[in-house]
């Protein structure tokens, strides 16, 4: 698996400030901080966007392009499930 050194926006921190995100992650590109998300973010956002606003649509879409976006392999979904084990708010 392919390390990668950045920034990692999680799904609620981009949905909660996402008529803000857009500017952040210019601000964080032009700083030449590469920031990313995963594929199953995407998803969410996308889900959201299109239950809220058509707006919401377009700056999402925006997002998509502009970060990177880390896949979920099977190696990473194996060591997502053994970390996840062990958070106490689980049990």
């Amino acid at each position: 698996m392919e390390e990668y050194r950045g920034i990692v926006l999680d799904t609620d921190a981009i949905i909660d400030l996402l008529w803000r995100a857009v500017t952040l992650v210019e601000r964080l590109i032009d700083s030449r901080i590469n920031p990313a998300t995963t594929v199953i973010n995407i998803f969410e956002l996308s889900w959201d966007a299109y239950k809220i606003s058509r707006k919401k649509v377009r700056n999402m879409e925006w997002l998509a392009d502009a970060l990177i976006i880390l896949g979920l392999t099977e190696e990473t979904a194996l060591k997502a499930g053994e970390e996840i084990s062990h958070l106490t708010f689980f049990d």
